[in-house]
């Protein structure tokens, strides 16, 4: 909500999108106080094809989106790195597609009007914290893609921005 109301309060209109919407009437509550032009979105992103749904949906209700930012969760069992079984890694990489096919979905507009791209992963990306396991993985892929849509788009009309701790 933090970002939200930061983007918010600079006059962006904000679409809130997650797999719950049991939080969604008071966020939308909060953000209305501040005065801010919200709306909240549903969507499971480990089916495919879902990510792109929703942001149709939101483009139908506000747009154009300006800045498109992705800080989901992946919903993996938390265990020391030194117990991950493989099977459980590769489950856990299965949620790195839907920030792939997030960017697919909002880069073609957001290269044409020099809208900005967040992706937020974790600190998990850069400081050790072995006690998270199969997190840290997830968080080092959204790193890594991050960093590297940074490099493939630097030069072009996008302003990336990879998570704060991708220094």
């Amino acid at each position: 909500m933090s970002v939200a109301r930061a983007f918010g309060r600079r006059g962006y209109r904000v679409a809130l999108v997650s797999r719950s919407v049991g939080r969604h009437p008071g966020y939308l509550d909060e953000l209305r106080a501040l005065g801010i032009d919200a709306a909240a979105f549903a969507v499971d992103v480990s089916r495919p094809g879902a990510v792109a749904g929703v942001v149709d949906a939101v483009r139908e209700r506000f747009g154009r989106i300006d800045t498109a930012y992705f800080g989901t969760g992946t919903p993996v069992a938390l265990a020391p790195i030194t117990e991950l079984e493989p099977a459980e890694a590769t489950e856990a990489l299965s949620g790195v597609a839907p920030v792939v096919e997030f960017a697919t979905a909002v880069l073609p507009e957001l290269r044409a009007h020099g809208g900005a791209f967040l992706v937020v992963g974790g600190l998990s990306s850069v400081v050790p914290m072995p006690h998270l396991g199969a997190l840290t993985l997830v968080a080092s892929a959204y790193r890594a893609y991050a960093l590297n849509l940074h490099a493939a788009l630097a030069p072009k009309a996008c302003t990336p921005a990879p998570s704060p701790w991708a220094a």
